[in-house]
């Protein structure tokens, strides 16, 4: 018997996207940008949205019900886009300042804190992080590249 099946959706962006934003509280539009997202066993527990590309910087945004699809594969996919498909300089995540959870999420994943927006989110301040390319430890380290399954 197999274990778990983890999955990667990269085709269905505005299925994924109006997920990401119906859980972080914004809109999602046909062209607002591109979305990549994570399964389970068949069913969508992760995903982040790519907005506001501008050649330098992409705004990122997360959302997941099942902390477990964050491991070094699906790290390196989420970091690899902007950086390596894009060519970004940088990522930057906004998150509001009550949400302690996604707080120590960006933390975690490498982020630096970057600035405050005073009463910019509904319930009091959004923190602006970034992630410079060179900061990067999911896409420096191949070895947190998906293995491929052999043919």
């Amino acid at each position: 018997m197999s274990g778990p099946r983890w999955g990667i959706i990269q085709d269905q962006i505005d299925e994924v996207g109006t997920w990401v934003c119906d859980r972080t509280g914004t809109l999602w539009y046909d062209g607002r940008g591109t979305a990549v997202g994570f399964t389970f066993d068949g069913r969508l527990v992760g995903g982040c949205t790519y907005e506001q590309f501008n050649g330098a910087n992409v705004y990122l945004r997360f959302a997941l019900t099942d902390a477990r699809f964050i491991n070094r594969a699906t790290a390196w996919a989420t970091f690899s886009y902007p950086f390596d498909q894009l060519g970004c300089k940088r990522v930057t995540a906004l998150v509001d300042s009550d949400n302690l959870r996604s707080l120590a999420f960006v933390k975690r994943l490498g982020f630096a804190y970057e600035a405050t927006l005073q009463d910019a989110a509904p319930n009091g301040d959004q923190i602006v992080f970034r992630m410079l390319k060179s900061e990067c430890r999911w896409i420096r380290n191949q070895r947190f590249q998906p293995r491929r399954l052999a043919a």
